[in-house]
């Protein structure tokens, strides 16, 4: 299955088991095995729970301030399977003074960053 499939059925799969729109995915044009997937702060914990089955491993978790928006900040998470080549990229905003559940009893790796 193509990376891009292979997304994009993650991508379906999270949006019918959460019942929501406010899942999207964004291929990336530049990196093919670097797609956005862009998740409300509410489901942060429930998405990534499902994404450990295909991404074993998070690489980073970083924040970016963007100070024009009224949801200033993203904070990102970069997951990765190394068997099958794969990584996904899943970004949450969030507003000034939001706060995002601790993914860390999933991905224990998180807390190291």
């Amino acid at each position: 299955m193509s990376k891009e499939l292979f997304s994009s059925k993650i991508a379906q799969s999270l949006q019918d088991k959460f019942s929501t729109e406010e899942i999207k995915l964004d291929p990336s044009g530049i990196h093919k095995d670097e797609d956005v997937l862009s998740v409300p702060p509410s489901l942060i914990k429930e998405v990534v729970s499902e994404l450990l089955l295909e991404y074993p491993f998070i690489m980073d978790i970083c924040g970016v301030d963007y100070p024009s928006r009224k949801a200033r900040f993203d904070v990102v998470y970069h997951f990765a399977n190394p068997e099958k080549k794969r990584r996904l990229r899943l970004k949450v905003k969030l507003e000034e003074n939001q706060e995002i559940a601790s993914v860390v009893d999933i991905y224990p790796g998180g807390d190291w960053f």
